[in-house]
């Protein structure tokens, strides 16, 4: 109707989102609940008021019928400790409802299904991924966790088919894999519209399996990731019993078999020691053993010895990042603040002294010199993508082991290929006059585990050198202009008997390497051809 505010149309959702920056080690603060113990550590120690987080209660849980049993088997238990699992029938499948559309949408998930949406938004709670199967998809009623034969063929939920090594640990039912551990669903287990019965999965995966199958078949999903970190192996249960409660509050149903929990041998707790002088020399600050104590404890910490000279801690599951007494003395000063240690009177340190700055001068006059000539700066990564290179030339390159990504798992070494990116990003952003140099280093691969490292300085030029004005058109930048460039840098080097030779190269054309009298390549010069793509 005429008039009616457009607020009670659309009805927007308002809420007060907190972004916080985590570095990689702490899987403990991947979540809410994580997130919350730290902050209510921080106000008990700072307001002397003790603070705990609290979850909604996952009492209650208990089978009302045993319709949908489930035989859960655990053949390589190194790849997985703990498995847990729990059986609901009858459940409705169908949107969430708005409250939790909401909450997902604000962290930026989006809402699929009540069953999907409940398991996200669990896992962003407790930090605990979990899994829900169509439970009538399960053949034979059994779940075994194993490896398979090597190229084993697997479609995924993204409609891949994936050939699987010996080294990943799968989830697999009486005739086949349904679901890559820990990493991606399959295609034919997971819950559809149609489902009405599921189980319900909630384990732990050990890390540096689960990591290095995550990048074997480029699956970089949030559970992967909470995984490979280490998630906390004593959560599983309670975290499973919290799921079931809110299923069976949205979606309805029934529990539909007891709870399983497959621990064959219970892991024990890390104990780490630390000395109380050594607190004091690492932190730089004198704490009262009361206020260390109190940290410990709201951070999930038990103190098994506090005596004068030494204390001695368990180290609680959600913390796999601990394992030193620095650990401890990091922990202490996170909740203390790092602005209340006292900086001290007087520092001392010793000077350093440059023993070859030439270096460094003979770079500061390039970089002076290409400035004048209208050249910028610019810093790229030491990291690109093997893609770029043949089988031949990976063969002297330095491969990651531990790749951040598929674009970003060989470094470099050339300057070249990381400078194309940079002139293909500003080419795509209509910037085509461009005139670019960077100073960094190459490596290369010189036999079994030994490697080089060469000082490298690129200089890349497209587009016009000089744009249309009133003294005359626009003129094309060429290869004699970035000529002239190089023998500038050579005269302002001091270098004077300089050769150039050609030479075919696979990404170069016009290619000429200069030589000098020593018969060293010091540098080259040529166009990119334009079958090179980037």
């Amino acid at each position: 109707k005429t008039g009616i505010p457009v607020s009670e149309l659309f009805q927007p959702y308002e809420d007060t989102i907190y972004e916080i920056g985590l570095t990689p080690n702490r899987m403990d603060a991947m979540s809410h609940w994580g997130v919350a113990r730290d902050v209510c550590a921080y106000l008990s120690h700072h307001d002397k008021n003790e603070q705990k987080p609290r979850i909604p209660s996952s009492n209650g849980v208990k089978a009302e019928n045993d319709s949908l049993p489930v035989l859960v088997t655990i053949e390589n238990d190194k790849a997985c400790p703990r498995y847990s699992g729990i059986s609901l029938s009858g459940v409705t499948i169908g949107e969430s409802p708005r409250w939790l559309q909401q909450r997902l949408k604000a962290i930026g998930l989006r809402p699929i299904n009540n069953i999907v949406d409940i398991t996200n938004y669990i896992q962003h709670e407790t930090g605990q991924p979990l899994h829900a199967f169509d439970a009538d998809k399960i053949r034979g009623g059994k779940v075994i966790v194993k490896n398979l034969p090597q190229g084993t063929k697997f479609v995924t939920l993204d409609e891949k088919e994936r050939e699987l090594s010996t080294e990943d640990l799968m989830i697999c039912d009486a005739d086949g894999p349904m679901c890559i551990a820990g990493v991606f669903g399959g295609l034919h287990s997971g819950v559809t519209s149609s489902t009405k019965n599921i189980f319900l999965e909630s384990a732990f995966f050990e890390p540096v399996s689960t990591r290095k199958t995550s990048f074997r078949h480029g699956l970089r999903t949030d559970a992967a990731s909470r995984f490979e970190k280490g998630t906390d192996i004593s959560a599983t249960v309670n975290v499973l019993k919290r799921a079931a409660l809110l299923i069976k509050e949205i979606a309805g149903g029934s529990i539909a078999s007891d709870i399983i929990d497959i621990y064959p041998d219970p892991l024990p707790k890390k104990e780490v020691s630390v000395k109380w002088h050594y607190i004091k020399k690492l932190s730089g600050k004198n704490y009262h053993p009361d206020a260390v104590t109190n940290i410990l404890n709201s951070l999930g910490f038990e103190v098994l010895k506090d005596s004068v000279d030494e204390l001695r801690v368990s180290v609680p599951f959600h913390k796999p990042d601990i394992s030193l007494p620095a650990d401890i003395v990091e922990e202490i000063l996170r909740i203390d603040g790092l602005d209340n240690i006292e900086i001290p009177e007087a520092i001392t340190l010793t000077p350093s002294v440059e023993d070859d700055h030439g270096r460094e001068v003979y770079r500061e006059k390039l970089s002076g010199m290409l400035v004048g000539l209208g050249f910028n700066e610019i810093l790229t990564n030491s990291i690109t993508n093997a893609a770029y290179f043949s089988e031949e030339e990976k063969a002297g390159m330095v491969t990651m082991l531990n790749s951040l990504s598929a674009e970003l798992n060989i470094l470099r070494s050339s300057l070249f290929e990381t400078a194309l990116e940079v002139v293909a990003h500003n080419l795509n952003h209509k910037n085509s006059s461009l005139r670019l140099f960077e100073f960094g280093k190459g490596y290369a691969k010189t036999g079994v585990s030994e490697y080089r490292e060469s000082e490298q300085l690129c200089v890349v030029t497209t587009g016009n050198r000089q744009e249309d004005n009133w003294q005359g058109k626009a003129v094309q930048t060429d290869l004699y202009f970035l000529k002239g460039v190089l023998n500038n840098i050579f005269r302002l080097m001091g270098l004077k008997e300089v050769v150039a030779e050609e030479m075919e190269v696979a990404r170069l054309e016009q290619h000429l390497v200069y030589k000098i009298d020593n018969g060293n390549i010091i540098g080259g010069i040529g166009m990119a051809k334009r079958s090179f793509q980037i």
